[in-house]
């Protein structure tokens, strides 16, 4: 049930790199981070039940995100954290609702993320009211090399094989690492 699970989620998000990355290309692979606690329900069948997916684009100085409904395939929210590492701002707009524009201090990636979560999750203009509600995290990681074809769950291994093809695209892939490990830090028990 979990590899069902996890081959579902992969499918989906594939089809969702078109909408935060451009189109799907076979050096442009697309990294799925699964939130452990969904892959079961109480009934063992969590992936039948509606999801929220984050998916996130880590640039060197730059984040785009879209919260994505995996039933509707709606975007729920949508955004940018710019300037990281410099000033920082952090642009979030819910479906259906206004565009907000903040400045923000953010002195790394894992501040926008904290942005990103908070913006997701406020009492007023959120679409979530917790990260209970977000099943999964899928991140662009730009090069894998010969190793990755196509998407693939996050494990430490994965993250250092994303490390070895940094050469490969040194002003993306380490930044696309540090997007997986903010969420990784952020989002505990994922």
């Amino acid at each position: 049930k979990k590899s069902h699970f996890k081959h579902l989620v992969r499918t989906e998000l594939e089809a969702y790199t078109k909408v935060i990355c451009g189109s799907y290309r076979s050096d442009c692979p697309f990294i799925i981070y699964i939130r452990k606690e969904n892959c079961h329900s109480k009934a063992g069948r969590a992936w039948e039940e509606n999801m929220n997916v984050l998916v996130v684009n880590c640039g060197s100085s730059s984040l785009k995100y879209q919260l994505i409904d995996s039933d509707s395939e709606a975007v729920l929210a949508k955004g940018l954290c710019e300037r990281i590492g410099i000033d920082g701002r952090l642009t979030y707009q819910p479906a259906g609702g206004e565009k907000n524009v903040s400045e923000k201090a953010m002195p790394t990636h894992t501040e926008a993320i904290q942005f990103v979560i908070d913006a997701l999750t406020d009492a007023d203009t959120g679409v979530v009211k917790s990260l209970d509600e977000i099943g999964a995290v899928g991140h662009r990681v730009v090069h894998g090399g010969e190793k990755f074809a196509k998407s693939v769950v996050v494990t430490p291994e994965v993250k250092a094989a994303i490390a070895e093809c940094n050469d490969l695209a040194p002003l993306h892939n380490p930044a696309n690492l540090i997007g997986i490990e903010a969420c990784e830090s952020l989002m505990p028990g994922t």
